[in-house]
């Protein structure tokens, strides 16, 4: 019901009804800019860019679409048993999924000029939303999740696209253990909140802040 409203008899979008159900983002000009961004570099820096994909549609009808395209172009490792050959991925789609879920969910509309990010390097994925977090990031494992955008998270949480209040973060840590994956980190910026995923590393090539976060 906040999806549309009806004025003189006509009903209208909202901005959240544009959002999540819209087919082209880019004719409504408040939001033309929040279609997530995905880019896939070579290597370990932003020097040598890939491919890249810029959504349109809105989250809950682009969301699904947008995961598949990521995870089609990220690593895997190939396992043969006696019975099958199996592709593992690298990183856990769940945590990957969340992520994605949280960074739609959680960014600062009112930011302009900016969007929801995926960037996808050789060692890391980050994903990046417009908007400090409202909680320090180191209290993301123990406090109630707090959300600029209550009614866009009902929808994605009823959609089944994200975990249950308060869930999200402690999934994306035990994935990554189940995964043997260093523990992801979590960053506050000026304006944006950023979560890094890393790849597999051995324990001596881990840094002494990989060390405390795990």
């Amino acid at each position: 019901d906040k999806a549309v409203v009806r004025e003189q008899g006509i009903l209208h979008i909202t901005n959240m009804g544009a959002i999540l159900f819209a087919r082209d983002l880019k004719q409504f000009t408040r939001l033309e800019h929040k279609g997530l961004r995905i880019i896939i570099y070579n290597g370990t820096g932003r020097t040598n860019g890939g491919r890249e994909q810029t959504g349109r549609l809105g989250y809950a009808i682009g969301f699904t679409k947008a995961l598949t395209w990521l995870n089609e172009r990220l690593p895997s490792r190939e396992e043969i048993t006696a019975t099958r050959r199996e592709e593992i991925p690298t990183y856990p789609v769940k945590a990957i999924r969340e992520l994605v879920a949280n960074a739609l969910i959680h960014q600062d509309f009112t930011t302009s000029g900016s969007s929801p990010m995926v960037e996808v390097f050789d060692n890391r994925i980050e994903v990046t939303n417009p908007g400090a977090p409202l909680i320090n990031v180191l209290q993301f494992l123990n406090h109630t999740p707090i959300s600029r955008n209550e009614d866009i998270a009902d929808v994605m949480k009823a959609l089944d696209f994200c975990e249950r209040r308060g869930s999200g973060v402690d999934r994306i840590v035990e994935e990554c253990e189940k995964h043997f994956l260093p523990a992801p980190d979590f960053i506050r910026g000026d304006n944006s909140t950023q979560a890094i995923l890393y790849a597999p590393r051995l324990l001596r090539d881990m840094s002494s802040r990989d060390k405390v976060r795990a």
